[in-house]
C-alpha cells in the first residue's frame, strides 16, 4: 500500500510492509524439484512428442553411425590377418637378418593403413556424435520450453552453435587427460611408499574415491556440454566453471543421473561381449557389432535428452536462489518523510 500526504507541510510517504513481510515469510515454491523419475518421463515425453523429427533427422543418423565400425573393421580384417601371417615369421627372418626388407615391404603398410582406417573412424564417430549432441539438445531445450523446431530450424542451430562444444570438448579432453596422469601417478606411489595391509587398503580407497569422482566429473562434463550448445556467452573453460555453479544442490541428483546412464551402457556392452564371445565367425562378430552401436547410440540420444532437462532444472533453481537471496536483501520500510 502507497499512501501519499500532499496536504502539509511535510509531505508523507507511507510503505506498506505487508506484502513484503509474506514475501520473506511465504516464499514461492520451488518449481525445480524434479526427481529422477520426473527427468526420465519428461525426457521419454520430449522423445515420443518429437517423433516425426527423430525419425527424419536422427535415423539416418543414428544408421551410419551403426555401420562405421562394421565398414572399417570389415576392411581391416583382411589387413590385420596379413599382419599377424607376416609377424608369425618375425623370429626365423629375424635369425636370418632378413627382417629389415620383410618389415618395410609389408608390415609397415599394414599398420600405416590399420592407423587410417582407425583414425577415419574415430573422425567420422566424432563429427555424427557432435551433430546428434547439437541437435539433440537444441530440440530437446525448445521442446522442454513448450516451443516444437522443424528440421530447416534444426539444422541452422547446428551451423550457429557446433563450434563452442568443440572447444569444451578440447578442454574436457585436456584436464581428463591431466586427472588420469595425477590418478595414475598416485595409484603408482603407493606401492613404493607402503605394503603390505595398509597398501590394499590405500589403494581401495583411491579406488573407490576415483569412481565417484569419475561419475561426479563426468556428469559434470556432460552439463558443461549442454552449456556451450544453449548459452551463447559460454564455451571452454567458462562452461565448466558454469555447469558447476549450476550443478550446487543438485550434485547428488546428477551423479545417480550419469551413474544410471553409465550402469545401462555397461549392461548393454557386457551383454554384446558375451555375444561376441561364442563361437561365431568373424563375419558374424562384425554383424554383432551394428545392433551394438545403434544401443549405443540410442543411449547417447537419451543421456543428451536427460541432461538437457536437468539443465533446465538446475538453471531455475539456481535463478531461484538468485532471487531469494536479492529478496533477502531488502529491509522493510514503514515510513520515509520528506
Amino acid at each position: 500500500m502507497l499512501k501519499l500526504d500532499l496536504s502539509s507541510p511535510h509531505m508523507s510517504i507511507t510503505i506498506s510492509k505487508n506484502q513484503n513481510e509474506k514475501n520473506v515469510k511465504n516464499p514461492p515454491k520451488s518449481q525445480s524439484s524434479m526427481d529422477i523419475l520426473s527427468i526420465l518421463c519428461e525426457a521419454l515425453k520430449i522423445i515420443i512428442g518429437n517423433g516425426t523429427v527423430i525419425v527424419y533427422i536422427f535415423l539416418p543418423v543414428f544408421i551410419s553411425y551403426s555401420m562405421l565400425p562394421y565398414g572399417v573393421n570389415l576392411v581391416s580384417l583382411p589387413l590385420m590377418k596379413d599382419l599377424m601371417w607376416r609377424l608369425s615369421f618375425f623370429n626365423d627372418y629375424h635369425e636370418e637378418n632378413k627382417f629389415d626388407q620383410f618389415w618395410q615391404s609389408g608390415i609397415t603398410k599394414d599398420i600405416k593403413r590399420l592407423l587410417v582406417l582407425q583414425s577415419v573412424k574415430w573422425f567420422f564417430s566424432c563429427v555424427i556424435m557432435l551433430f546428434i549432441l547439437v541437435t539433440t539438445v537444441s530440440l530437446a531445450s525448445e521442446a522442454h520450453t513448450g516451443k516444437k523446431l522443424s528440421m530447416k530450424d534444426a539444422i541452422l542451430m547446428i551451423k550457429g552453435r557446433w563450434r563452442r562444444p568443440v572447444i569444451t570438448s578440447i578442454c574436457i579432453a585436456i584436464i581428463s587427460l591431466s586427472l588420469i596422469v595425477v590418478f595414475s601417478t598416485i595409484t603408482m606411489l603407493i606401492p613404493l611408499m607402503v605394503d603390505g595391509f595398509l597398501c590394499f587398503g590405500l589403494l581401495a580407497v583411491v579406488a573407490i574415491l576415483g569412481a565417484i569422482g569419475y561419475i561426479y566429473v563426468d556428469a559434470v562434463w556432460m552439463l558443461s556440454l549442454v552449456v556451450s550448445i544453449l548459452e551463447d556467452d559460454s564455451c571452454g573453460l567458462k562452461a565448466i566453471v558454469r555447469a558447476g555453479e549450476l550443478m550446487e544442490g543438485k550434485r547428488l541428483k546428477g551423479c545417480v543421473i550419469n551413474l544410471l546412464l553409465v550402469t545401462t551402457s555397461v549392461i548393454v556392452g557386457i551383454t554384446f561381449l558375451k555375444m561376441i564371445n561364442s563361437n561365431l565367425t568373424a563375419q558374424e562378430v562384425l554383424i554383432v557389432l551394428i545392433p551394438h552401436a545403434f544401443a549405443n547410440c540410442l543411449l547417447k540420444f537419451l543421456m543428451f535428452v536427460m541432461f538437457t532437462v536437468f539443465y533446465h532444472e538446475c538453471k531455475l533453481s539456481h535463478e531461484e536462489a538468485r532471487v531469494k537471496g536479492e529478496l533477502g536483501l531488502y529491509a522493510p520500510i514503514a515510513s520515509v518523510e520528506a
